[in-house]
């Protein structure tokens, strides 16, 4: 039989401890905190796995400077990425669902073909690749947001966690 054992609750607010700190042998941990330079903030992330799905997301910054579309245009060239509420000769629009703050597209295709068209390489475990530039042009008119999909440019992430894959 497990035996029962009854905790005190009390703390802080008016409880009162069970026991005294030094019975019970606590140690510091031998880790330390190690702080980093954020550096730029993503303005892209490319996600890739089978296990929590694939997807493309973007900083709000970006989708409230081509304007809040509800659904987004994407055209490709040779060094990255243009997108946009409608883009000349486009035909497919990617509707977009938020997680937290930032738009998010689902579309396992679309992630296949850029990884495809820009090799990127998400081999030995990496399951995400952040981009860092945007560039802003005037699409008669509209402003679209170019992001070069740059290998050597991206942050390279393991096992990211699932976002409300819907």
């Amino acid at each position: 039989m497990v035996p029962i054992v009854k905790r005190n609750t009390e703390g802080r607010s008016g409880h009162k401890p069970s026991s005294d700190y030094w019975s019970r042998n606590f140690r510091p941990v031998k880790s330390t905190h190690i702080s980093r330079d954020a550096g730029d903030p993503c303005v892209l992330t490319i996600v890739k796995t089978n296990k929590f799905g694939k997807r493309i997301s973007f900083a709000n910054e970006v989708h409230e400077a081509i304007g809040s579309p509800d659904s987004v245009q994407i055209a490709v060239n040779d060094d990255g990425i243009v997108i946009g509420e409608t883009l000349p000769g486009s035909t497919s629009s990617f509707k977009l669902r938020k997680s937290g703050k930032k738009p998010v597209i689902y579309a396992a295709g679309l992630v296949d073909e850029l990884a495809e068209l820009f090799d990127l390489d998400f081999s030995n475990g990496k399951s995400s690749l952040s981009f860092h530039e945007v560039e802003y042009i005037d699409l008669d008119g509209q402003t679209v947001a170019f992001m070069p999909l740059r290998q050597a440019d991206a942050e390279q992430e393991q096992d990211v966690p699932a976002e409300d894959n819907e």
